[in-house]
């Protein structure tokens, strides 16, 4: 099954379909996480926060264009965020 075909599925109310999207693009970017951060329980928990964020925003994907480069802008935006939150702040006396 294609993306597209995934993606007009899951649009229709077919939610199951995006299991297809899940298996298809999880390694890929759990791994690109992992080059990053290094930790399991951290990119398991970002790519989780991956999909989220992209099942939320389907209805506005525009299915004509390829998933994966809109994953990995989601992926960026997320680890921007990791970043900030595990920013380590140091007191000024």
């Amino acid at each position: 099954m294609s993306d597209k075909e995934a993606i007009v599925k899951i649009k229709r109310g077919e939610i199951d379909y995006f299991e297809v999207l899940v298996k298809k693009y999880s390694k890929v970017i759990y791994c690109y996480l992992f080059s990053k951060l290094k930790k399991k329980e951290d990119c398991e928990d970002l790519v989780q926060e991956i999909f989220l964020s992209f099942y939320k925003s389907i209805s506005r994907f525009d299915e004509q264009k390829p998933v994966l480069p809109y994953l990995f802008e989601i992926t960026k935006n997320v680890l921007k965020m990791f970043y900030r939150k595990r920013k380590v702040f140091l007191p000024l006396k």
